[in-house]
C-alpha cells in the first residue's frame, strides 16, 4: 500500500530526479530497470538495495534532469507511474521529443522496483521551428 508521504516523495523524485529521498522506502532487493530507446533500445539494471543505491548516487541528474514541464501522474495501491513529455536539443542545433516514464512497485510500504524509460521520439526540428517545419527542410 502506498501511503500519502510515500506518494509525495515519489512525485519528489520525479520533478527533481534525485531519489535520496527514497532510499530509506527501498525493499533490501529493489530492482532497478532503465531503458533508452532511440532507433536501438538499451537497458540497464541493478538489484539489492545497496547496488541500487550506489547507482543512483553515482549517475546523480545523468539519467534524468529536473522536470521543468508538466507531468502525469497515475497511481494505484502498489503502482506509482509519473509520466512527462519534452523537448530535447540533440547534435547540430536540431530538437527531438523525449517521453519520460518512472515507474514505482511498492509492496507492504516498500520500493520492490523502479523502472526508468526514456524514449526519443522520430520528430526532429532545427531548433526554433515546429517539428513539421523542421522535418520539411531536413
Amino acid at each position: 500500500m502506498i501511503d500519502q508521504s510515500l506518494r509525495d516523495l515519489m512525485k519528489q523524485v520525479a520533478e527533481t530526479a534525485n531519489f535520496h529521498s527514497l532510499f530509506d522506502r527501498f525493499s533490501d532487493d529493489v530492482e532497478l530497470r532503465m531503458t533508452m530507446a532511440v532507433t536501438l533500445s538499451t537497458c540497464r539494471g541493478q538489484r539489492g538495495r545497496e547496488s541500487v543505491i550506489r547507482h543512483l548516487q553515482n549517475t546523480g541528474d545523468a539519467d534524468g534532469p529536473r522536470i521543468n514541464e508538466p507531468i502525469e501522474v497515475f497511481a494505484d495501491s502498489e503502482h506509482f507511474v509519473v509520466c512527462h513529455d519534452a523537448g530535447v536539443a540533440i547534435a547540430g542545433g536540431l530538437n527531438a521529443r523525449c517521453e519520460r516514464t518512472l515507474v514505482f512497485d511498492v509492496h507492504e510500504g516498500l520500493i520492490t522496483r523502479i523502472a526508468i524509460n526514456h524514449e526519443l521520439l522520430p520528430a526532429v526540428s532545427r531548433a526554433g521551428l515546429p517539428f513539421a517545419e523542421g522535418m520539411a527542410e531536413a
